[in-house]
């Protein structure tokens, strides 16, 4: 049986293992050779991966007219969501702290909406539920 490993003899501690190693194995069988492995010519240099630079921004192109101005607004208001499921917990907590009673009428409105919770009520239902909370404050 042959059995290789290959260890940094810079480092006291794999050089003491091995020492140990060789102490165990020595006891139970006949000498062997010992055949050193030359260090690396460079240390290896340990380094961390560099975060992927950020694309540049794009500079907005300016629009040929106003009414082009007031569609891209629009289209982006629709599209972004004004109330988180942060703001829904938070109103939700204060709601029943300040009234026990209030929580069965929030959970009747949550499984109206088809939601066990405010986790998992469905982001199109996020303005209804927070005015519907409004409501009761």
């Amino acid at each position: 049986m042959q059995v290789s490993f290959n260890i940094d003899v810079c480092n006291a501690a794999h050089v003491a293992a091995l020492h140990h190693f060789m102490n165990v194995l020595g006891e139970h069988t006949t000498s062997a050779p010992v055949v050193p492995i030359a260090p690396p010519a460079e240390p290896v240099k340990k380094t961390r991966a560099k975060a992927a630079p950020e694309p540049a921004p794009q500079q907005a192109q300016e629009p040929d007219s106003t009414s082009e101005l007031i569609d891209e607004t629009v289209k982006e208001t629709k599209d972004e969501t004004v109330v988180s499921v942060t703001v829904l917990r938070t109103t939700v907590s204060d709601l029943v702290k300040s009234n026990s009673e209030l929580r069965d009428v929030i959970v009747a409105k949550l499984t109206e909406l088809n939601a066990q919770s405010v986790s998992t009520l469905a982001v199109k239902h996020f303005d209804t539920f927070y005015n519907f909370l409004k409501t009761l404050a």
